[in-house]
């Protein structure tokens, strides 16, 4: 019988550890994601000549609830089980918000700066961790 291994940096448990060394496979598909949201953010601020900002964003939503019902249905309702359901709720209202924003702001400002700016989000988590979660920040 196996026994479950837990892997401190992946967010299930699987039955055995790999049997190889996997980290070209994990730097590929990092640059593949890259890539795609690149795509994704080009393809919306084209999109922005011709649509509203909120049908494009609508229809992004869209995909991500097409991906999310596959999901549903190959691992079934055990998937949605969450300690904190409505935090998980308005993270994803949050999260389809800052979708919109970033659509709107692409089609007044050009896509290189509208992702420079973007660059910010990591400090301003890092200061809303200290003031709002009262979380210790410093250089470790």
């Amino acid at each position: 019988m196996a026994t479950r291994v837990t892997y401190p940096n992946a967010p299930i448990a699987t039955t055995e550890p790999p049997r190889t060394n996997r980290t070209g496979l994990g730097i590929g598909l990092m640059i593949l994601g890259f890539m795609c949201f690149s795509m994704a953010d080009a393809t919306a601020k084209f999109l922005t000549q011709d649509f509203q900002p909120l049908q494009i964003a609508w229809f992004r939503q869209l995909g991500l609830l097409g991906v999310g019902i596959w999901i549903l249905a190959t691992r079934g309702v055990p998937v949605l089980k969450t300690k904190r359901p409505v935090l998980q709720i308005l993270r994803g209202c949050v999260a389809a918000l800052s979708a919109a924003a970033f659509i709107f702001a692409i089609g007044y400002v050009p896509l290189a700066d509208a992702v420079a700016v973007s660059f910010v989000a990591p400090f301003a988590v890092t200061i809303l961790a200290a003031l709002v979660l009262r979380e210790t920040v410093g250089i470790r």
